[in-house]
């Protein structure tokens, strides 16, 4: 038999149509798992940083402007973020996953990538 410890469960009940349950006593059930797998996700992140000027300078030739600093990247770049990262390490250190099998796995979730 498969063992499902920790695994997350979602119970769907299916009742009987057409009949009152109060004319019912429940003597047992009959219990089936299933289990799913749902693939990885890639979803990205936009950062909006807008820019502002002050409306007193709004006619000024050096007016006030100012902006939010921009998150530090884990690495240059900044385009991938550090689950991704670990994601990339894990494949190739720990599974041994070569690249170009690894670029069919994120071209599989919708990500195209240079090789």
């Amino acid at each position: 038999s498969y063992r499902y410890e920790g695994l997350e469960e979602r119970v769907f009940v299916i009742e009987p149509e057409n009949i009152n349950p109060e004319d019912y006593e429940k003597i047992g059930e009959d219990v089936q798992r299933i289990l799913h797998y749902v693939p990885a996700q890639l979803w990205v992140e936009v950062i909006k940083r807008p820019i502002y000027r002050l409306k007193a300078d709004k006619n000024a030739l050096k007016p006030h402007i100012c902006q939010a600093e921009a998150p530090n990247p884990v690495i240059g770049g900044g385009h991938v973020a550090a689950d991704m990262l670990a994601q990339i390490v894990i494949d190739k250190f720990r599974d041994h996953l070569p690249e170009y099998r690894q670029v069919k796995r994120y071209e599989d979730l919708g990500m195209k990538l240079p090789t």
